[in-house]
């Protein structure tokens, strides 16, 4: 069997260090509180993939139905360089009338970014306005959505019709529920 010099210079030291004695005084023994010390400070946060970009959203007023809405959006960015194109849209039930939908960001002037977007509401319920950023960088395009909840006016609450709670003997909580059987043949 021919053997390489450095593979054998390699199986020889992981033998050597295999047999070799060590001196109890060199080693270290980690308490449970100095585990968890290590721990906090070496814990590394996993990262979202997609453009570094975070949405602040803020509406201006409470809204009732016929109401026009004003979202102001902060987005806050940790690119270097590039352009960021940030639009918007909304889910059936309000609509945009701002003259922008989009806007055109060049990235390393500041961090955090101001942009407002108008909306008009006809009914109440909740909806949203959905935004979406695309970070052109050197080492390529990001992307990153983020849906706002815009609630115009207050909630319908739900009405119980059909149902009713009963306690067991047992203590157990049962719900009873009309429903409707349909058997074919």
């Amino acid at each position: 069997m021919i053997i390489r010099p450095f593979l054998a210079a390699t199986i020889a030291c992981s033998l050597g260090a295999c047999t070799q004695e060590t001196d109890d005084a060199s080693i270290d023994i980690v308490q449970p509180s100095d585990a968890a010390d290590t721990f906090h400070k070496h814990h590394m946060a996993t990262v979202k993939p997609g453009a570094n970009v975070q949405f602040q959203t803020q509406l201006r007023e409470t809204l009732s139905p016929g109401d026009a809405g004003a979202l102001e959006i902060t987005i806050i960015e940790g690119h270097r360089s590039g352009q960021m194109r940030v639009t918007a849209s909304t889910s059936d039930g309000i609509e945009l009338f701002t003259t922008e939908d989009e806007t055109t960001i060049d990235l390393g002037d500041s961090d955090t970014h101001e942009w407002t977007v108008y909306f008009d509401t006809e009914e109440a319920g909740k909806f949203y306005v959905n935004l979406n950023a695309r970070v052109e960088t050197p080492i390529g395009a990001f992307t990153r959505s983020h849906a706002v909840p815009i609630v115009v006016g207050s909630p319908e609450q739900k009405s119980d019709t059909g149902r009713s709670e009963t306690v067991t003997q047992d203590g157990d909580l049962v719900i009873m529920m009309d429903a409707v059987e349909t058997i074919s043949q």
